[in-house]
């Protein structure tokens, strides 16, 4: 796959700082970290695990039956 930037030399630069100074990336984590930090997610506080829960069981036991665990090879 081809990725196609406007100056591919400048992410070839900051590769060859980072590589002989990791802390040569610190500023532009911290600026990402920074702008994660002020984002407001669109994902709740805390999962809604219940229709997870309900999709794996209904799952299960529509491809799951005891005599179709895959048997194990010889010496394991």
């Amino acid at each position: 796959m081809s990725i196609r930037l406007e100056n591919p030399e400048e992410y070839h630069r900051f590769g060859e700082q980072v590589a002989a100074d990791a802390m040569a990336a610190l500023p532009l984590l911290q600026h990402y970290e920074a702008a994660f930090d002020e984002t407001r997610s669109a994902l709740p506080e805390q999962p809604d695990e219940a229709p997870v829960e309900a999709w794996l069981r209904r799952v299960r036991a529509h491809h799951y039956t005891p005599d179709s665990t895959p048997a194990r090879a010889p010496g394991r």
